[in-house]
């Protein structure tokens, strides 16, 4: 049961979030507060304070008055959720936590993380991120994966919250979704080896649960070969643990030893985590790049991870999808429809470094 100052507080809340009072509005003065509460200075104090402190409004030097913030966090502040720490878990994870970051100094969206740790609820952040939830302190929730560690939970439950995703279609019902697409980007890869005349083509997979000839990404592939008139090799279709320093190395080693009857003249690196270490594999094996051999690896832009010979990079923007998904959270809090799901094209990097300049240039000239 709500403590008065506490009903108080919901009741302005409530005027805040419905926009009846708005970014940068003067809330009434005290007595006219206490007038229409009928409550004391203090009940009312402690109303204001703890709007105060959920970040709604501000309050300013004596007789000033109480102001709704510039931007109060239902409005501005997006909860980025990852199901593990993406220091550790995934370049894709970390590139898209580092976008988020400079979008929150670059503009007026705010982020904040979580990272499950693998679905536990008995951690302290998982109880904060349920509070903010359930007070409504969020504009809305980007989940960068399908979530189902949320299942039964506030935070996919918890009505009025606008919720998007990097998921599959299939995945978290109800939720507008958007998917790097796999298939463009082997057809990216492969027409820029088809270009440089290579036919002889390998494939390095990130190892996983379901990696045999029935995991989707391994059908891109093949569906993306068998469209060009090539045929894939078994022995070229190889898989790398990327969280070995090791795996990836030592496999293309083998595949490109020049003890080989045959040897691949086009790879492609379908996980760009073991780029490092599946790259210092084509060193070992004394294989010229790209004089023998042609590379392609998996991107996520802006790149940060360093190969040990040339690649082309074809990828995935991940500030033009953060942008996305927080579009789509504005979108459905106006109301609006988003796609139910889109799929993300691939990119070559040249193609992303022209846009970074174009939009370089066009934040020059709105300056000017």
């Amino acid at each position: 049961m709500l403590t008065v100052p506490e009903k108080i507080a919901a009741d302005l809340k409530r005027q805040i979030l419905k926009g009846g009072l708005r970014p940068g509005a003067r809330l009434p003065d005290r007595r006219a507060l206490m007038r229409q509460f009928d409550a004391s200075p203090i009940t009312v104090q402690l109303a204001v304070t703890r709007l105060a402190e959920e970040g709604f409004v501000t309050v300013g030097a004596r007789k000033r008055g109480t102001f709704v913030t510039d931007k109060p966090p239902h409005l501005h502040h997006y909860k980025l959720l990852f199901p593990y720490d993406p220091a550790f878990r995934g370049e894709f994870w970390r590139v898209l936590r580092e976008e988020a970051k400079r979008m929150s100094d670059d503009t007026d969206r705010e982020f904040s993380f979580f990272c499950g740790l693998g679905g536990h609820r008995d951690i302290e952040s998982y109880q904060e991120l349920v509070e903010d939830v359930r007070a409504e302190r969020v504009a809305g929730l980007i989940f960068a994966s399908g979530a189902a560690e949320f299942k039964g939970t506030p935070i996919l439950d918890q009505p009025g919250i606008p919720r998007v995703a990097i998921a599959n279609d299939y995945e978290l019902p109800g939720i507008p979704k958007l998917h790097v697409d796999h298939a463009n980007f082997f057809a990216r890869a492969l027409d820029a080896l088809l270009v440089q005349g290579r036919r002889r083509i390998a494939v390095l997979f990130g190892a996983s649960q379901s990696d045999d000839a029935s995991s989707p990404i391994v059908k891109d592939f093949a569906a993306g070969m068998a469209a060009r008139g090539l045929a894939v090799n078994p022995v070229w279709t190889q898989f790398a643990e990327v969280w070995s320093s090791m795996s990836a190395r030592r496999c293309l080693h083998l595949m490109l030893d020049e003890g080989q009857r045959e040897r691949p003249d086009g790879l492609i690196l379908a996980d760009d985590n073991f780029i490092p270490s599946a790259t210092q594999g084509i060193v070992d094996a004394g294989v010229r790049v790209p004089e023998d051999l042609s590379v392609v690896a998996l991107a996520n832009f802006p790149v940060g991870i360093e190969a040990a010979v040339p690649v082309a990079r074809f990828g995935f923007d991940a500030k033009a999808i953060l942008a996305t998904l927080a579009g789509w959270i504005d979108r459905l809090r106006e109301g609006g429809r988003p796609p139910k799901f889109q799929k993300v094209l691939a990119i070559g990097e040249d193609a992303y470094r022209r846009s970074v300049i174009g939009e370089t240039q066009s934040g020059k000239g709105a300056a000017t």
